[in-house]
């Protein structure tokens, strides 16, 4: 007998015969309690408010309710529900969407875990309790997808901006936190060439504003 806690499991997922089938194998490990199995949106914020869960396994395509087609949509309103009302529960997405902007979407909603649906029993009972503990999980095929988009994001960042060096000078001294009008100061321009090489700055590099500017200049070794 162990002294591990047991970790509360609430499962959503519309595919009855695999969310049956994820009940039976945890009912195996004396670690997890499946709580409850949620088959769409609305049943999810029902369980959630009704009952104590540790972690939810989100399937991210789900129903709002009843027999609606599937969304991702839905599975992200859970996510985002969670992040703000209830962020002591901890949430792992089993999905078997591999698209970059998914997972990416997931995690910037509080996921803490993403694993694919081919993932072994092993490797996701070893994710549930690693994110029980508080520390994320990613499966190595998850990993792979996000640092290949990542690396291909900066290659094409850094093949794209090529700066003159009166544009150089410019984001120097936008980094350094002066005004157009300090900037004009002093490289002797006018107040409005140097916002409208603020602007082309911003438009190079593909930021919204000064902050993201600096912090992309600074990822490149340009700053």
């Amino acid at each position: 007998m162990n002294n591990y806690p047991i970790i509360q499991l609430l499962i959503v997922e519309d595919q009855h015969i695999l969310a049956e089938s994820f009940q039976r194998l945890f009912s195996e490990q004396s670690q997890f309690n499946v709580v409850g199995i949620c088959t769409n949106k609305v049943e999810a914020l029902r369980a959630l408010s009704l009952l104590k869960v540790d972690i939810v396994l989100l399937d991210l395509s789900i129903p709002e309710h009843g027999k609606l087609t599937p969304n991702v949509d839905r599975g992200f309103q859970i996510l985002e529900y969670l992040q703000e009302h209830m962020p002591h529960v901890k949430s792992i997405v089993l999905s078997s969407y591999n698209d970059y902007s998914l997972i990416k979407k997931s995690i910037q909603l509080g996921a803490m875990g993403y694993l694919l649906k081919n993932t072994s029993l092993t490797e996701l009972l070893k994710a549930i309790q690693q994110v029980h503990s508080g520390t994320k999980y990613l499966q190595n095929q998850v990993e792979e997808i996000l640092h290949r988009k990542d690396l291909r994001n900066e290659t094409k960042i850094t093949e794209t901006v090529q700066l003159t060096r009166r544009e150089k000078e410019v984001l120097t001294f936008i980094a350094q936190g002066l005004t157009d009008m300090d900037i004009a100061d002093e490289i002797g321009l006018k107040k409005f060439t140097v916002s409208e090489f603020r602007s082309h700055l911003l438009r190079k590099f593909s930021a919204k504003n000064a902050a993201e500017l600096v912090n992309k200049a600074h990822r490149q070794g340009i700053l």
